[in-house]
């Protein structure tokens, strides 16, 4: 996982961040979350009935597995479970209200990067707690957080732009739940070029490049700035991002990175349990 934040970036989540978010977002619009929606079914074990959605946001998943499954969708913000047509619970991922292996499969997808340190390893320990058989898991994979990047111009507080506070690959997913062995994983969504954290925060801190693309509504989660808006780019600014453009590419080419899906996706197994 990422290193942790410090100084004036963003160190916590915020409830007001999300149900601004969730009043602004359609992800039924999206190709790859479409495509991923297919993806999600052709994984899914057999011998499944029920499902809690941990984290179900618009809900576009969540009926996409409701066409074949009893499915529980679950997500702390109001705004986001108004749009929700299954049973819903309102809710914090790390304080569940259910019982022990409520659900044959706990579902979350795009969640547990939003969360900081000590509510990841509630939300961890509650998703194993109401699984009685499968976890299957969604998140970003090995996303440089720091590539987007915003500051707020009025308390100066660093934020990624949709939340984010960590990143994972297989290994660390495996780490959340030691009692689940991993028994399929898909990498998908969309090519994510590599991009070096030193020159990202240099290109921002520096040039003051920070990443707010035009069109995307964008809410501070420390003091609720909503005008955030990508400026203009002055010409200093332009030629400072091409030479930090091939300081990026020499990088790849001497690190050997390269672009890579950009979500991992996860089926579970608990331990013990029969295939």
């Amino acid at each position: 996982m990422r290193p942790a934040m410090s100084g004036a970036e963003q160190a916590k989540d915020s409830e007001i961040f999300y149900d601004r978010l969730w009043q602004h977002t359609e992800t039924a619009a999206d190709p790859a979350i479409v495509a991923k929606g297919d993806l999600l079914l052709r994984m899914m074990p057999p011998g499944v009935r029920t499902v809690a959605d941990v984290g179900c946001g618009d809900g576009y998943l969540t009926h996409r597995l409701a066409e074949r499954y009893d499915v529980l969708a679950i997500d702390r913000s109001p705004v986001a479970l108004a749009r929700l047509r299954v049973r819903t619970l309102q809710a914090s991922a790390d304080a569940l209200p259910l019982p022990d292996g409520a659900v044959d499969l706990a579902f979350s997808s795009e969640m547990l990067e939003h969360l900081p340190d000590p509510v990841l390893a509630g939300a961890a320990r509650e998703l194993d707690r109401i699984a009685a058989r499968y976890l299957f898991i969604s998140v970003p994979f090995r996303e440089n957080l720091r590539r987007r990047f915003a500051r707020c111009p009025r308390c100066g507080l660093e934020f990624n732009i949709y939340g984010h506070l960590q990143s994972f690959d297989a290994a660390s997913l495996d780490r959340l739940f030691p009692r689940f062995e991993r028994i399929a994983t898909e990498l998908g969504g969309p090519p994510e070029q590599a991009t070096s954290e030193r020159i990202e925060r240099l290109r921002q801190r520096a040039l003051g490049c920070w990443f707010l693309p035009r069109g995307v509504r964008v809410s501070c989660p420390g003091c609720g700035e909503a005008d955030l808006a990508a400026p203009r780019v002055r010409l200093a600014q332009h030629v400072g991002r091409l030479a930090l453009d091939g300081a990026t590419v020499a990088w790849r080419l001497a690190s050997g990175a390269r672009a890579q899906p950009y979500w991992i996706i996860a089926l579970y197994r608990r331990r013990g349990e029969a295939g």
